[in-house]
């Protein structure tokens, strides 16, 4: 079954991305509104997405990036990863 974000109720729900185990999909979940993680490139974003995948290998159907608009430049790592996955 696919379920739409608007479906899973979004950010507005405060159990999301906690649905997601709920529904039982494995997903990659990454909170960029950390001051951590303050000053993030799209390269950055690039080796971020390479990590999950040699950590959770093709295991994670979903990379869920929370606050991501954080990052500038994100639309279009965001727009690439959408596409080729």
């Amino acid at each position: 079954m696919f379920w739409q974000y608007s479906e899973l109720g979004g950010l507005e729900n405060p159990y999301y991305p906690y649905c997601y185990k709920e529904l039982n999909v494995k997903f990659a979940y990454l909170n960029f509104d950390d001051e951590s993680l303050y000053g993030l490139t799209t390269k950055d974003l690039k080796s971020i997405e390479q990590a999950i995948y040699e950590i959770y290998g093709n295991d994670a159907g979903y990379l869920v990036f929370d606050e991501v608009h954080n990052v500038k430049g994100w639309e279009l790592f965001i727009s690439r990863v959408r596409e080729t996955n």
